[in-house]
């Protein structure tokens, strides 16, 4: 089993990162998480999203996991836990999860959400192991707002 290192989510990290979202199951990417809109996020949430690479074994330096997360000074939010297939059931996505809600913790913020698609098979029982609950009572709305600037990759 390779060896990790959990480090803080930096601009060079963005576009492995998009090349491992775009190969995992169930994880939605979109114009939000275009590299420009990224660098935005990550100044603004620098102590709370973090990378895992590997190294040791063949794929050394391989980006294999990522956590986007950050708060509105109330509540946490989680986006993008996501970690390549070869490397699931290993307890990756769990430390890079507890690194952010640990840097979290340190912020004052004592509640969390994960946005986690429905149709995704893997997230119940990921979610539910570590003492997450489903919240059956709310829906998300999303619309998109023109800035008026384009954004893209």
């Amino acid at each position: 089993m390779a060896e990790f290192r959990i480090q803080p989510f930096s601009d060079s990290d963005i576009d492995d990162a998009h090349d491992l979202w775009r190969n995992v199951e169930h994880l939605g990417i979109s114009a939000a998480d275009a590299t420009p809109d990224l660098q935005r996020f990550l100044r603004a949430n620098a102590a709370f999203s973090f990378t895992a690479r590997a190294v040791s074994g063949p794929g050394q330096g391989v980006l294999n996991g990522t956590v986007l997360a950050g708060h509105d000074y109330r509540r946490g939010y989680i986006y993008h836990l996501a970690t390549r297939g070869t490397q699931r059931r290993q307890g990756l996505a769990s430390a890079l999860l507890d690194a952010s809600l640990q840097a979290l913790a340190g912020a004052n913020i004592r509640k969390c959400h994960a946005f986690v698609f429905r149709d995704n098979p893997y997230a119940d029982l990921f979610w539910k192991q570590l003492g997450w609950q489903r919240r059956d009572e709310l829906d998300v709305f999303s619309r998109e707002i023109d800035t008026g600037s384009p954004s893209g990759d």
